[in-house]
């Protein structure tokens, strides 16, 4: 329900943020020739349809188009075909002719003039079959040689010449065609068979040229007489026609096509952009510009966009706090940490809206500073840095990308814009996230603030604004800014709401409990004063956890601090605990009941003191969990008689617990236990360490403490074997130093002391 709420709060804040309260008033176009009244800016990213440019870009690319053209690739074949029917038809009409005459009878005038006759009745016939008119001499010449089969071959030939090269009617109509080319398409049999662009012209020859090329080839024939070499020269040129074709209705085709894949012109305002300034004269170029602004207006109202805003932001919170819980272990998204991740996200986003809105109302007087520069110098990667410094650097990631996302609705080039935000908040969430010294935070405000300066200048090159020339001085003032919001204010953001954060909220990040990991905290001094037992024994522990958890990649610093304060409470008390009355048990003889209650109390009052010494949120967890719902086995064995069974035994004989909630806490646990039965081993080896570690979390894991911490199986090996290691050094350190193990009569007196 909490969560919903908060949900619910942080839409509808960026949907208003986002979208401006109102709009200028816009001239209409009753105001052409009229000195604009007021600057007209854009209230939001606009793109403004341009209708003159984009005909004139539709008609430059139908002119760019290339002309297409047909080639007859059976031009040749076409011709050659053309003469051999009518040279067959000639020379069966002579067949005719010489069947008619006795056979050796010699050839009279008489016989001539009658061939001549029968040419002259097949003339149309061979024309129509030439498709071509011939002239009397040509076809007198032709009738001489009988239209013989040498004959037929001399003129193919001659054609062919003409044909070889692709022929148009007239080069000069190619001028226009020599820088774009032409398409050629090959056509045969009426099918389009290929197609290829031509750029180079000089291998086009035009009709003229490819006749001239038939009459000088025509004027070598020097086995024929002048007359027949005469007439082939003038059939074979007028049998040459174009073989390269303009094809009009496909050229206009693609050319309309390629008008229309230009897409239309728009003219493209920022939000915050001077549309027109106060006191220019509003021209028409205005006005369409201005006409468009109502347009989208109109279609994108404000209620409109402002509930595309909201859903833009719900699904992203919704989608990355889906990801917090599947991630587990490394996030918690819990009721503080909700509180806070909700909190940063609306604060960072409302500084970046104020940024971008009194640049706005300044626009005018920061001039060529623009707008940017002041949006920039908002710390925005603060709130990921912060949430990773108290949370975890997962939840500062996710909440890097869910307010880059937001803040990409407000700023100038809104997608550069957003994205630049989103990668300068992963970086200060990770680089922030475990630094242990104030100094740190400072080098990690220079390494933001340079990956924000190369960010920025990436973005004004994908843009187009960057000026090579002259560096600009909106490039150079935006720079500094991103430069300056990362190496300075960013580090002082996080170094003054980190500590009052940690206050209001009970959390701790690294730099607090670096501070709390000292030995010369004065907790821990209390207690080494009150129960240096305690704190002996706590300072051992702290060894084990911290191996434990860098085993398996959990928080090790809080680990070790975590197990540092677990036992605080025993310093109201320390009489009751054998670490610090040299093995004499003194509730020994205590009612079973009186002096479980003894022993259960010191969780409480741990819980107390931490609380009292103001410790975070996360180890007051840790020092109420570190028992769990665990057994006080030494007072419950010795009433075992009045109750046989675990789920039936008196509650004074349980911790109060919870059951450890969260890795860490889960490893305290264990090496709690774990340090404490390895005083109890008569020998020391690794072997038979990494045995009781085993079986001292066996134990655990059997009563379900750890059902709710999350770690699982496979990390409970890697932290048994990382305890019994840590164990061994500490046994090894003991024995060359003046800290001795206890004797081993002494151990085994230590089976029957308590062991809480």
């Amino acid at each position: 329900m909490a969560a919903g709420l908060l949900l619910v709060i942080a839409a509808v804040a960026t949907a208003f943020l986002a979208i401006p309260g109102s709009d200028p008033e816009i001239p209409g176009e009753e105001a052409l020739g009229l000195p604009a009244p007021a600057t007209v800016r854009a209230s939001r990213d606009l793109a403004i349809p341009d209708e003159d440019g984009t005909r004139r870009r539709r008609e430059e690319a139908a002119a760019e188009e290339p002309r297409v053209f047909d080639r007859d690739l059976g031009a040749e074949q076409e011709v050659a075909a053309r003469v051999h029917e009518a040279f067959q038809l000639m020379r069966s009409t002579e067949a005719r002719f010489r069947e008619r005459r006795a056979p050796g009878r010699k050839e009279t005038r008489g016989d001539q003039a009658e061939r001549a006759r029968e040419y002259a009745g097949q003339r149309d016939a061979f024309a129509s079959r030439l498709q071509l008119g011939v002239d009397d001499p040509s076809f007198a010449a032709l009738s001489d040689v009988r239209f013989d089969e040498g004959t037929e071959g001399k003129l193919v030939a001659l054609t062919r010449v003409g044909l070889t090269a692709p022929v148009v009617e007239d080069r000069a109509l190619l001028a226009a065609d020599r820088e774009r080319g032409i398409r050629v398409r090959d056509v045969r049999g009426g099918s389009v068979r290929g197609e290829r662009t031509v750029r180079d012209l000089d291998g086009v020859t035009d009709l003229a040229a490819a006749q001239a090329g038939v009459e000088r080839a025509a004027a070598g024939l020097a086995d024929v007489s002048p007359r027949l070499r005469a007439a082939l020269a003038g059939v074979a040129s007028d049998l040459v026609r174009p073989s390269l074709v303009l094809s009009q209705a496909e050229t206009e085709r693609r050319r309309a096509l390629a008008a229309a894949a230009v897409a239309p012109v728009v003219i493209p305002y920022r939000r915050g952009e001077v549309v027109i300034p106060a006191g220019e004269r509003i021209e028409r170029r205005h006005l369409a510009v201005l006409r468009g602004m109502k347009e989208q207006t109109r279609l994108f109202d404000r209620a409109a966009m402002r509930v595309g805003a909201g859903v833009l932001v719900a699904a992203t919170l919704i989608v990355l706090w889906a990801a917090a819980a599947r991630l587990g272990g490394t996030i918690r998204p819990r009721r503080r940490g909700a509180l806070l991740l909700s909190v940063l996200f609306l604060a960072m986003l409302g500084a970046a809206a104020g940024a971008v809105a009194v640049a706005d109302h300044f626009h005018d007087q920061i001039g060529p500073l623009g707008t940017e520069a002041f949006s920039l110098l908002v710390p925005v990667a603060a709130g990921a840095a912060i949430a990773a410094m108290l949370l975890s650097p997962a939840a500062g990631v996710l909440l890097a990308i869910a307010v880059g996302s937001a803040v990409g609705l407000l700023g100038e080039p809104s997608v550069v814009y957003g994205v630049e935000v989103t990668l300068a908040s992963v970086a200060a969430a990770l680089l922030l996230a475990r630094v242990q010294r104030r100094r740190h935070v400072w080098r990690a405000g220079l390494a933001v603030g340079a990956l924000q300066a190369v960010l920025v200048a990436a973005g004004w090159l994908f843009s187009g604004r960057a000026r090579f020339e002259v560096p600009p001085i909106d490039l150079a003032a935006s720079l500094v800014a991103a430069f300056l919001s990362g190496a300075l204010l960013l580090p002082l953001t996080v170094v003054i709401l980190v500590p009052l954060l940690e206050r209001i909220l009970g959390l701790g990040s690294d730099l607090r409990l670096r501070d709390l990991a000292s030995l010369n905290h004065p907790a821990l001094k209390e207690l080494i004063v009150q129960a240096p037992g305690t704190w002996h024994h706590s300072v051992v522990a702290g060894a084990l956890a911290e191996a434990g958890a860098e085993a398996i990649g959990a928080d090790a610093l809080l680990a070790r601090v975590g197990a540092y304060y677990h036992d605080l409470g025993k310093g109201k008390d320390p009489a009751s605990f054998i670490e610090n009355t040299r093995g004499e048990n003194r509730l020994a003889e205590l009612e079973p009941e009186q002096g479980a209650e003894r022993v259960r109390r010191h969780v409480d009052e741990g819980v107390t003191a931490a609380r009292r010494w103001k410790l975070p949120r996360a180890v007051v967890d840790i020092v109420q969990q570190h028992h769990g719902t665990r057994l006080v086995s030494f007072f419950w064995s010795k009433d075992r008689h009045a109750s046989d069974a675990e789920g039936q035994l008196a509650p004074s004989f349980r911790y109060g617990g919870p059951r450890p909630q969260t890795r860490e806490a889960g490893i305290v646990m264990i090496a709690d236990t774990c340090e404490a039965s390895s005083r109890e081993l008569v020998e020391n080896s690794p072997d038979r360490l990494l045995h009781l570690v085993r079986r001292r979390i066996s134990e655990v894991v059997d009563e379900g403490q750890l059902d709710e911490s999350e770690l699982t199986i496979g990390d409970l090996d890697a932290i048994a074997r990382a305890m019994a290691s840590a164990l061994d050094s500490v046994y090894r350190a003991r024995s060359a130093g003046t800290s001795q193990p206890p004797a081993p009569q002494d151990r085994a007196a230590s089976l029957q002391l308590v062991r809480p």
